[in-house]
Parts: C-alpha cells; structure tokens; sequence
C-alpha cells in the first residue's frame, strides 16, 4: 500500500512546502546524527518521495544550508542580545567567542562549520559572510567602522578562535580563563590596528 503524499496534508504553496522539507531535515539530523542524514531519510521524514524533494532543493547540502541559516537565527538573536550588554567592543568580541564556544556544538548543523570533522572550511565564503554582518552589527563607535573586507578579516579571526576553542572543549571556567587569558589579547591586538 503506497503512502499519501505530504502525509495527506500536502502544502499550500512553494513556500510552506520548503519549510516542510526544512523541518524534515532538522528533525532527521536531531534524531539521526548529521552522518546518517541523506535525501532520501529527509524526503521520508517529510513524506515525499525524493522526485519531489529535488523540485524544491537541487541537493541535501542545499537544504542543510538553509536549515541552519534558519535555525541559526536563534542563536544570532540569542547571541546580539547576549552581546549588546556590553558597552566595549572589545568585550562584545570575548562575549561572543565565549558564548559561540558554548552554544555552537549543542547544534549539529551549525558545528558542521566548526566542530571537530567540518564538513566545509571553517573559513567558507557564507560563514565569513555571516560572521563579518555580526560584527558589523555589534559594532561601537569607539572605534572607526571598518570596511567589509576588514570586517571579513576580524570575522575570519573570530571563526578560526571559535574553531579551535570547540575543537579542544573545556569546561566553563577554564574556558572562560583561556578566552580572557588568549583570546582577548589576540582581539585587542587587531582592534588597536584600526586606529593606526
């Protein structure tokens, strides 16, 4: 006996049915592990076949990518209330590094960037994207704005601190003295090339 399609509640239009399949995917890499995560397990969840799968995404990279920019938006908004108590540049920088340490494995899509094995450079052209629009948006008149390819280069920093901080977990206090300890000086250290 064939199964309805959509569960027998197929979407309204376009839109809704992405973010069925969206959900799917998030549901199946939750459940089972990002290794185990293919098409075919996304379309099933989703009850699709994976014909239909490929008229809304042309791959599972594809819908991964939007899973975490969509789940991701949690955590960004999490992340610039979390930062925006911080008066200091500076200390907005360490906050977020410290945070992400914290928060980014706990999510299997987003630590595909970063976590021990990343499944793309920890330096893509997206992450550095993103990271660089945080940083700009977090940004303190203390210093002067800099322009995106120097936004670019700070958000590489803090990609490559974050990567090697969820490479080699600590505990929280030992990562909070780690981040204080080196990784402040290093942000600092970049911060003060501004004003040269």
């Amino acid at each position: 006996m064939r199964r309805r399609a959509w569960g027998g509640r197929p979407p309204v239009d376009e839109r809704e049915a992405r973010e069925r399949i969206l959900e799917a995917a998030k549901d199946v890499v939750l459940r089972d592990g990002l290794a185990a995560t293919s098409v075919a397990s996304i379309a099933r969840e989703a009850g699709i076949t994976r014909q239909t799968f490929y008229r809304y995404f042309a791959d599972g990279e594809e819908v991964l990518r939007n899973a975490e920019v969509r789940g991701g938006g949690g955590l960004v908004k999490a992340l610039v209330e979390h930062t925006q108590r911080f008066e200091r540049l500076e200390d907005r920088l360490v906050e977020a590094l410290f945070f992400l340490a914290l928060e980014v494995p706990k999510d299997p899509l987003l630590s595909r960037h970063v976590g021990p094995a990343p499944t793309s450079d920890v330096a893509s052209e997206a992450a550095l994207g993103y990271a660089a629009e945080y940083v700009r948006s977090i940004w303190t008149t203390e210093y002067p704005v800099p322009s995106r390819a120097r936004a670019k280069l700070l958000a590489e920093l803090q990609m490559r601190l974050l990567h090697s901080l969820v490479m080699q977990p600590r505990d929280r206090r030992t990562l909070r003295r780690f981040v204080d300890g080196a990784a402040r000086p290093a942000i600092r250290g970049w911060l003060a090339t501004l004003s040269e």
